[in-house]
């Protein structure tokens, strides 16, 4: 499993007790070495870290040994966690320092989560559930790890459970309401959350990372392989996966660029991933033929709100040539042909133009550009179900009404129109910038804009004037 490596230490008996046999693996401020206790029956194997800081400068011996006996107390405190290794000896030898815990025989994450191999949603699910688990054990004693990554977390052989190692980068924070002081930036890159790199960790920066390995397990494509928004610095990722709109919103929340933004506590981010998975749970798929080609079949789900989702699969050796329809449905007789295909051709602008058009129409609104609360109570459900379905489809679930409405609804919103709630919202989808609602020109019509931005037809240059409206159609039961 491992490759050895010449070292004066291999060989030698630490203590008289811990023979080391061969070299583990190397890191900037240790190296670790698999060993052998010989004082215990049948002398089970157990590893040992030596402090080995790499460069001759004091600060460096300095900082080595501060988080060599940072990891030591926190790996005393913690070990009592069935999935965090225990601490067996932390000791100083001929001037040089050594750790001695758990070996955990098993595979880390890094063979499971490979380039180009992608994970289902519930695969995915469970592995941030399995994570978290652990990490909201290591939160609750005020400790941050700075490090997680799919090589510091082990899938154990003895039961298959997920272990998580190194806490040599961990960092201690502080319970009576003090300002966390400045400290060095240590991480990975691509898992480190922002503000980690400019030296500020907090609890959130660890739910980044383990947000960030939901991604690269959903997409199957590692962290610095993934643009990033030019204006607001989030990760691009949602054009890589088809569907999963609520995990999607879940692991962006995750991964928000701004802590603030991000899920503060983790078994917040558990409780949103169990209600997720208890839905899929009630989900029946049915195999039907609805019109497919000879080479394909659909599969239709009946969500919990009693509407369907149409997915067109490939037969078994068959390739997938025709993107799914369906019937555009109106009460009102309004032609949806022209908002499908401006979608479909990914003019985002123009089927935000013609959005409000139709919306307008099945209203009886066209001579007006905007709709008063009894007009959205009485918006024709059908109508509403289409021109959502549409935009949600065709966006790959970026876009739409339904979208809008879960975002609204994280920030508290209800039919109750709340001035604070809308403009919190507003901030999210991008139309609330620099304390003014933006006009409709000014708006992003690209993939790469905020989720939920679009349509923008309660936004704009009239989303202060529509907030109760806007209140009304977001809380809808038929979205």
């Amino acid at each position: 499993m491992y490759n050895s490596a010449t070292s004066a230490l291999i060989g030698k008996t630490l203590r008289s007790r811990y023979k080391v046999i061969q070299k583990l693996g190397s890191g900037g401020f240790g190296d670790t070495y698999l060993a052998q206790d010989l004082d215990l029956p049948f002398k089970p194997y157990c590893v040992v870290k030596h402090l080995s800081p790499k460069g001759a400068r004091q600060e460096h011996l300095v900082t080595a040994k501060r988080l060599f006996n940072s990891e030591a107390e926190v790996l005393y405190r913690l070990g009592k966690h069935n999935q965090i290794p225990c601490l067996y000896a932390h000791f100083c030898e001929d001037d040089e320092f050594y750790l001695v815990q758990e070996f955990i025989d098993g595979h880390d994450l890094s063979e499971e989560i490979t380039p180009g191999q992608v994970k289902s949603e519930a695969e995915t699910i469970e592995l941030l559930q399995s994570i978290l688990s652990i990490l909201i054990f290591v939160h609750q004693q005020g400790v941050i790890h700075r490090d997680i990554k799919p090589q510091n977390i082990i899938r154990r052989k003895q039961d298959g459970k997920l272990v998580l190692i190194d806490f040599g980068a961990v960092k201690n924070i502080s319970t009576q309401g003090v300002a966390i002081s400045s400290t060095i930036a240590i991480g990975t890159p691509g898992y480190m959350a922002p503000e980690q790199v400019s030296g500020h960790p907090k609890l959130c920066s660890d739910i980044y990372a383990v947000g960030m390995i939901g991604i690269q397990a959903l997409t199957g494509l590692t962290p610095n392989s993934l643009l990033k928004n030019y204006d607001t610095l989030e990760v691009i990722w949602h054009n890589k996966v088809r569907g999963c709109n609520k995990l999607k919103y879940i692991l962006d929340k995750m991964v928000a660029y701004h802590f603030n933004q991000r899920y503060q506590n983790t078994s917040v981010v558990l409780e949103a991933l169990s209600t997720l998975q208890a839905e899929q749970s009630r989900t029946q798929p049915i195999t039907v033929n609805l019109l497919a080609a000879p080479t394909q079949q659909v599969i239709v789900t009946q969500n919990l709100d009693a509407t369907t989702s149409l997915v067109v699969i490939p037969k078994a050796g068959a390739t997938l040539q025709q993107t799914k329809e369906f019937e555009l449905t109106s009460e009102k007789v309004i032609n949806y042909a022209p908002l499908r295909d401006f979608l479909k051709a990914g003019l985002l602008k123009e089927a935000d133009r013609e959005t409000t058009k139709v919306m307008l129409q099945a209203s009886g609104r066209e001579s007006k550009s905007w709709l008063r609360v009894e007009d959205i109570e009485k918006f024709p459900c059908h109508d509403l179900c289409t021109v959502n379905s549409l935009w949600v489809t065709h966006t790959n679930g970026r876009f739409g009404f339904s979208i809008q409405k879960q975002l609204f609804q994280s920030n508290g919103g209800t039919k109750e129109y709340d001035p604070k709630v809308w403009e919190a919202f507003g901030k999210q989808v991008g139309w609330f910038q620099e304390g003014k609602w933006l006009s409709n020109r000014n708006v992003n019509f690209d993939y790469d804009a905020p989720m939920g931005c679009l349509p923008t037809f309660l936004g704009g240059a009239w989303g202060f004037r529509v907030g109760t409206g806007g209140s009304y159609l977001l809380t809808r039961a038929d979205l």
